[in-house]
């Protein structure tokens, strides 16, 4: 019943963590909790954000230069005065259609001229998730065609999860014409930043740091063109030229969302501190998640269900503490994030299944395990298998012992001149003491023979040197001080316990040829004598060993002759 439970409950777990792996739900919270965390890295950890500015195209800049969208003249201006001012990088986060293209060859001139000019491309692509995410590139919107030859370019594209909150991007897209690498990407690379290892990722998580619009230091289109900046301003700095213009639908959710939304040029100026500061993200990869589920649910069942109650509460709280300062320590050292929710209610489901199953069920088998050995065993003993029920199997074993006869020596001529009653009183008081010197001991007690009894040492629970104690428990019980006299055979051997009987009735006892020798020792017992098998007596101690006379028997029943040993008169006068 036991073994079957837990491998439902195995199998039942498995089926769980599978659900839990793919619950919409629960992913939507592990997004959350994977925000929670960038705040707090930028509350304890913030970045130094100086090498990045922003030109915006605000309503007041597209006021002043006639309308939406700006004419070719405008975006020659800025990069112009950009390029004179010593910037290193200039990315242009526009759209320029091939509709407006007056001005166009001025500005290809101009692209000509410098090769730190990037262009925004928009791919349209189909994206198939599984265990892996397949990117298929339908159509590709690019500069005009003027400009292809004399720019560079990368993609804006940014893919919101199902909660709508941009958290990724994928920095390099195949399709069959070739790659597509993205805008800030671009940018970053022709900076001399080695980003060779993006290409075996399928994204980054950019290590966004902050909400607002002034994260980078911002100046307008038109005071960039009216000169009105710090001299040595834009030296050396990595430039992003975008629009702060709210009917364009450039607005986005960040981890950060909860504080403002970002518009897109923003999200590019934080991907591009975090490719630059080489700080961005990496998730454990789908299969990765997987296989930490599956090692937690084999290293918590094995813990759980093996421990106590108060032990398992022990390991719980350890292994829900290590693995979230592992989680913390990849994400604020090394940039890697690995699920935390999920795996965590995971620890937590295998915690409350073992609970249930050690207060339902082992309790309850602890209980009637209790009621089935009241009869055979000390209440020390009791106690232990109550608390340790799993230490108890009832359906066979093989366990080696150590049997123990007691038979009392001419009963019938003891009885004679006896009344029935004051036999039985005296025979009620010695088993009584018996069976108080064998529970002492943490003998078991198998059954009463009439005028004798059986018990044996090292089942149901494990006796260390349990022929010592039956042993030592013989002399004490020679020792008693009744009329009778008592022959006591002892033998160690290999034997079947466990629950033997019909469907209306089974008691717990032993069976093998260790017990059936151990009766033939008791039949040839004198009185006052212990009879023990060299099995026995080769493991007692010296100690133990005094008194004992070697001597060899024809057992009825057997070819050869049997070594044994007896103690005349138990040891003690009787």
């Amino acid at each position: 019943m036991t073994v079957l439970f837990k491998r439902v409950f195995v199998i039942v777990l498995s089926l769980i963590a599978l659900c839990l792996f793919y619950f919409t739900p629960l992913s939507y919270i592990e997004n959350k909790v994977y925000d929670c965390l960038m705040i707090l890295r930028q509350v304890f950890f913030p970045d130094n954000v100086e090498k990045i500015i922003i030109i915006i195209i605000d309503d007041h800049s597209v006021q002043e230069a006639g309308g939406w969208p700006l004419s070719r003249d405008y975006y020659h201006k800025m990069l112009n005065r950009l390029q004179e001012e010593g910037a290193a990088v200039i990315g242009l986060d526009v759209i320029l259609s091939a509709r407006f293209n007056k001005g166009d060859e001025e500005l290809a001139g101009l692209f000509a001229d410098y090769n730190n000019i990037v262009l925004p491309s928009v791919l349209e692509f189909k994206i198939t998730r599984g265990l892996s995410e397949e990117i298929e590139v339908i159509d590709i919107e690019k500069p005009p065609a003027l400009f292809n030859a004399q720019v560079e370019t990368g993609h804006i594209n940014f893919i919101p999860d199902r909660d709508g909150i941009i958290r990724s991007l994928y920095p390099l897209i195949e399709a069959e014409e070739g790659s597509y690498p993205a805008f800030t990407v671009r940018m970053a690379e022709l900076a001399g930043v080695d980003l060779s290892a993006l290409s075996k990722q399928s994204r980054i998580y950019p290590n966004f740091i902050g909400s607002g619009h002034q994260i980078f230091p911002e100046i307008s289109m038109t005071d960039l063109l009216h000169g009105n900046y710090q001299e040595d301003y834009f030296t050396d700095k990595f430039v992003l030229i975008g629009t702060h213009l709210a009917g364009l639908g450039d607005l986005y959710m960040t981890p950060f969302s909860a504080y403002g939304y970002l518009y897109g040029v923003e999200i590019h100026g934080q991907v591009l501190h975090s490719l630059l500061q080489k700080n961005y993200l990496s998730f454990m990869p789908v299969q990765g998640n997987f296989f930490i589920l599956v090692f937690l649910i084999l290293i918590s069942l094995t813990t759980f269900f093996r421990k106590k109650p108060a032990e398992s509460r022990f390991y719980f709280f350890i292994f829900i503490g290590v693995y979230l300062i592992t989680a913390l320590y990849l994400f604020y050292q090394h940039y890697f994030y690995i699920n935390i929710l999920i795996p965590l209610l995971l620890i937590s489901l295998v915690y409350a299944g073992s609970f249930l199953y050690w207060y339902l069920f082992s309790e309850r088998y602890g209980k009637e395990l209790v009621k089935l050995f009241s009869r055979y065993l000390s209440p020390a003993v009791l106690q232990e298998i109550q608390q340790n029920p799993e230490k108890v199997k009832l359906g066979g074993v093989k366990a080696n012992v150590t049997v123990l006869f007691i038979d009392i020596r001419k009963f019938t001529a003891y009885t004679e001149g006896r009344g029935s009653v004051e036999v039985v009183d005296e025979l009620n008081d010695f088993f009584s003491e018996v069976c108080d010197v064998i529970f002492q001991y943490q003998g078991t007690l198998d059954k009463y023979l009439g005028d004798g009894l059986m018990a044996f040492f090292g089942s149901p629970l494990a006796v260390p040197e349990h022929s010592t104690a039956a042993v030592r428990a013989a002399r004490e019980i020679m020792n008693l001080s009744f009329s009778f006299k008592l022959g006591i055979g002892i033998n160690t051997g290999s034997v079947i316990a466990g629950n033997i009987g019909s469907s209306k009735r089974m008691d717990y006892t032993i069976i093998g040829d260790a017990v059936n020798l151990a009766a033939r020792f008791v039949d040839i017992a004198a009185a006052g004598e212990i009879i023990i098998g060299q099995n026995s007596f080769r493991i007692l101690n010296s100690q133990e060993k005094e008194g004992f006379i070697r001597n060899e028997m024809e057992i009825r029943g057997l070819k050869e002759k049997v070594i044994i040993y007896k103690l005349l008169n138990g040891g003690h006068k009787q």
